[in-house]
């Protein structure tokens, strides 16, 4: 039988406590806000290296020397020389060839020659068909001096006059060419625009720098370009 409670002794009451309600509101811990995109910042891509361009010639590429400049840039070529020597024939051509090799970095290289050696044979009286091998000669050195450079354009010479017996010796010398490297055709170019040329048939007017300039750049464009550059 239970025990009742005595005189000092009550039941204690019941008694109920609520939990207060919490309301929290918790934004995510990877959320951004509204404002922030959660895009990835993409990798920079490879820096893409322009190609390098040289050339050594004589005249020629001495008065064509500003259109070539600004056409090769507009080419999106970077010229490390342009060298033209006013009367200069090949050999005289050769040591700056082999500087320009050794110097390294290029991935063209233009040699304009060939018009000052036709000259000299007719100044000196030289046979022509002596005077035709030792040009060959003198034309394989630079060649051979070149073939570090991974592409070599020679442009040939204006075999459309008869100055220093150019229609006759010119054509020679652009077949030999076309045999044996990277041919720019400029008789072939300039055939129909005797306005390119000056009285003597040989040296250029405004208009004939330009083209001069224009079939250098194109040919060097379409022949050298490393692919991706």
């Amino acid at each position: 039988m239970a025990a009742s409670p005595g005189p000092d002794e009550s039941p204690l009451p019941s008694t109920t406590v609520a939990s207060p309600k919490v309301s929290v509101d918790l934004e995510p811990i990877w959320s951004l806000g509204p404002e922030t995109s959660a895009s990835p910042t993409p990798l920079p891509g490879p820096v893409r290296v322009q190609p390098r361009v040289a050339v050594v010639g004589d005249s020629l590429t001495y008065t064509s020397a500003a259109q070539q400049l600004i056409q090769f840039k507009e080419a999106d070529w970077v010229v490390t020389a342009i060298d033209g020597s006013r009367g200069a024939p090949i050999p005289e051509r050769v040591l700056r060839i082999r500087e320009l090799v050794r110097a390294g970095g290029v991935d063209a290289l233009v040699i304009a020659l060939g018009t000052n050696d036709a000259r000299g044979i007719v100044d000196s009286g030289q046979e022509p068909s002596a005077a035709w091998r030792v040009t060959q000669a003198n034309a394989f050195t630079a060649l051979a001096d070149a073939q570090a450079v991974p592409c070599v354009v020679w442009v040939g010479v204006n075999s459309n006059t008869p100055r220093f017996d150019l229609d006759t010796w010119g054509v020679w010398f652009n077949n030999w060419l076309k045999q044996y490297t990277n041919y720019a055709d400029w008789a072939g170019y300039s055939a129909s625009h005797p306005e390119w040329f000056a009285a003597d048939g040989v040296h250029f007017t405004d208009a004939g720098n330009q083209a001069y300039a224009k079939l250098i750049v194109d040919t060097v464009q379409a022949t050298c370009r490393p692919a991706g550059r």
